[in-house]
C-alpha cells in the first residue's frame, strides 16, 4: 500500500534486538514475509508515497494527551506551590497519566494506586483537604462512580 523501503524498519529492529540475534532474526523474517505478502497478494490496487513533512529543522516532541495532562498537572503543582497528589484506579484510558506522574517524584508528585474508584476519589479529596493539589482521573463509568461519591462527601460535610 505504501511504497516504502524496509531499511528504516530493519534498522529499528537491529537497534532494539541487536543483543538477541534469534529475536532479531525472527522479527526481520516476519517483517519481510508481511511485506512480500502485501506486495504479491494484489489486495491493494493503489500505492501511496508519503513525502517528508515540510517542516523546518528543529527539535520536536511527540506527545499524547495523557502525557500532556501529566505535564500540565506537574506544572500546576509547581506554579501553585502545592504538592501534587494523584490518586487513581488504573483503568484505560487514564492509566498512562499514573505511569507518567510516577516518574516525577523529584517534583514532589505523589501517586497512589487505589483498590477501586471510590478509594481513588476519596484519597484525592482527602489530599485536597490536607493542602495538596488532589487529582484523580478515570474512564466514563469510573467518573460516574466518583461523582456520586464526591456528591455524597460534600452533602455529608455541609448537612
Amino acid at each position: 500500500m505504501y511504497n516504502r523501503s524496509l531499511e528504516n524498519s530493519v534498522k529499528f529492529l537491529e537497534e532494539k534486538f541487536g543483543k538477541k540475534p534469534e529475536i532479531l532474526d525472527a522479527n526481520i523474517k516476519i517483517l519481510k514475509a508481511g511485506y512480500h505478502f502485501g506486495d504479491t497478494s494484489e489486495t491493494f490496487t493503489t500505492r501511496y508515497e508519503v513525502q517528508p513533512a515540510p517542516m523546518p529543522p528543529g527539535v520536536y516532541r511527540n506527545i499524547m494527551g495523557n502525557q500532556a495532562t501529566a505535564m500540565g498537572l506537574s506544572a500546576a503543582s509547581q506554579k501553585s506551590n502545592l504538592p501534587l497528589f494523584y490518586g487513581t484506579y488504573p483503568i484505560t484510558p487514564a492509566s498512562d497519566i499514573l505511569h507518567e506522574l510516577a516518574k516525577h517524584k523529584a517534583f514532589g508528585v505523589k501517586t497512589f494506586q487505589a483498590e477501586d474508584e471510590i478509594a481513588a476519589i476519596c484519597s484525592s479529596i482527602g489530599a485536597s483537604f490536607g493542602g495538596s493539589l488532589g487529582v484523580t482521573a478515570s474512564s466514563g463509568p469510573g467518573i460516574a462512580l466518583k461523582v456520586k461519591q464526591w456528591a455524597w462527601l460534600l452533602c455529608s460535610k455541609y448537612l
